[in-house]
């Protein structure tokens, strides 16, 4: 697995900019990045440069503080890059004499907060799996994986604090 490298080249209350190098290489990976940051509750923009292998964000500075939102980026950067991608097509569904309905699973947020404090709605997740672990097959399948929807990159606005100073 590759790892997950990232550069944080400037940051000031209420923006953000990281410098992430598989963001050009690895266009269904920086997209799903862009989407998650976007839910982020107090995000007003992203804007993601592949050329530049870089990510801005905008973000309301007063809702959310600059370590903390260099913390969430990093954070859903680790998910999106280190969690394995779920391959639909080779999922097999066992037939089941017990039950026709399948049963619901809750999955909430791993991540203890402090006391006093309450997470932002969108960095936690309750999603409800509607359906069962199932064992998996690889070798069996061989459709072809639905096709997805091509990534929008908006075109990075140049800004003076982009700029590197090296003497």
């Amino acid at each position: 697995m590759e790892p997950v490298g990232y550069q944080i080249v400037h940051s000031i209350a209420g923006r953000i900019r990281i410098r992430v190098p598989w963001i050009e290489s690895d266009p269904q990976a920086s997209s799903d990045y862009q989407r998650l940051i976007e839910e982020l509750s107090g995000v007003k923009t992203v804007r993601i440069s592949p050329l530049a292998q870089s990510i801005i964000v905008e973000y309301n500075a007063r809702a959310i503080s600059i370590s903390k939102m260099a913390e969430l980026m990093i954070a859903l950067m680790q998910q999106v890059k280190l969690t394995p991608p779920a391959d639909a097509s080779t999922v097999e569904q066992e037939p089941s004499s017990e039950s026709a309905t399948p049963e619901s699973y809750e999955v909430s947020d791993p991540e203890p907060t402090p006391e006093g404090s309450v997470p932002p709605e969108s960095t936690t997740n309750h999603s409800t799996l509607k359906q069962p672990f199932v064992d998996v097959d690889i070798e069996q399948s061989s459709a072809p994986l639905p096709s997805e929807p091509k990534p929008t990159f908006i075109p990075e606005i140049p800004s003076p604090w982009d700029e590197d100073i090296s003497g």
